[in-house]
């Protein structure tokens, strides 16, 4: 079906997300280079459903380390198209602020599922870093240099956080975070200052964590389930429910010890700066997820 000259977006979409559940749940080596050559060729697509697909599928190959090139190909393809999507982001607010109103610009399934396209490189760049050796070429074969490289990408990949329009994706990028910050700052001594050198790193960091806490609300309700399906696009508690993030509940106690452990080695003044940033709503939740869950 996905090879099929004759076959349409919406088969070839259905092929790929079966052979992404079939990896991702399943026969990962056996299936992992058929689903690498056609996400490979989905990535280019102009279909934005194959786009996003493929996208995630070769975030999720690059997790299991099944990406190929993944340090010298794709971080830098993934980069790119996260670079793309954040100046047309910033066009498009410029021309919005000017008063100006494009009908194409203003389409906001298309706007959504570009999105979804950004968060799930955004994704694929944490899970490249994470689960990839660098390749062994002259540039990374110098520990040093090679440590440089991965803790200036790593401040420019925290700067792109936090996603909220992939359910799928917050868990994942949450426990990259977590895992790097950990890494990076209570593992290894002589590596961990240098990603926090960086007062606007380290200060977006800890938004980071604490905004999947502030806005967290575990799994839908049967209530909740019901209204996100019955309610009108335009009304507000559905915009109020859909908007709010969810991570796994085992992801949220984590990123409370890891909170906890960052008041060790970052100044309480900086805590103080974050927790104005969020509303008072927000502040109660994180309050009482805290003595929910973590007392």
């Amino acid at each position: 079906m996905i090879e099929a000259k004759e076959s349409t977006a919406c088969q070839r979409l259905q092929g790929l997300c079966f052979v992404v559940d079939t990896v991702e749940h399943g026969q990962a080596s056996e299936y992992a280079s058929y689903l690498y050559k056609y996400a490979s060729i989905g990535f280019n697509e102009n279909d934005l459903e194959i786009n996003q697909t493929s996208t995630y599928a070769l975030g999720m190959l690059a997790t299991r380390g099944l990406l190929p090139d993944a340090t010298t190909t794709w971080l830098p393809r993934f980069q790119t198209l996260a670079k793309a999507w954040l100046e047309r982001k910033k066009m498009k607010e410029q021309i919005e602020s000017q008063g100006y109103n494009d009908n194409e610009e203003d389409d906001d399934e298309k706007e959504t599922k570009q999105q979804l396209i950004f968060e799930n490189a955004v994704g694929a760049i944490g899970k490249i870093l994470r689960n990839n050796k660098p390749s062994d070429n002259v540039y990374f074969s110098f520990l040093f240099i090679f440590t440089c490289f991965i803790v200036e990408t790593l401040r420019w990949w925290i700067g792109l956080l936090p996603i909220v329009e992939d359910v799928e994706e917050m868990t994942n990028v949450v426990e990259n975070l977590l895992f790097f910050v950990e890494k990076h700052t209570f593992m290894f001594d002589r590596f961990g200052p240098e990603l926090f050198k960086d007062k606007k790193t380290a200060e977006h960091t800890l938004f980071v964590l604490r905004f999947y806490i502030s806005t967290y609300h575990g799994a839908p309700s049967v209530y909740e389930t019901i209204m996100l399906c019955t309610c009108d696009d335009d009304d507000d508690e559905r915009a109020e429910l859909a908007m709010l993030p969810v991570v796994e509940l085992d992801t949220l106690r984590k990123t409370f010890e890891m909170l906890n452990n960052l008041k060790k080695v970052l100044p309480s003044q900086m805590f103080e700066s974050v927790k104005k940033k969020f509303s008072d709503a927000e502040q109660k939740n994180f309050q009482f997820y805290f003595e929910t869950y973590c007392k």
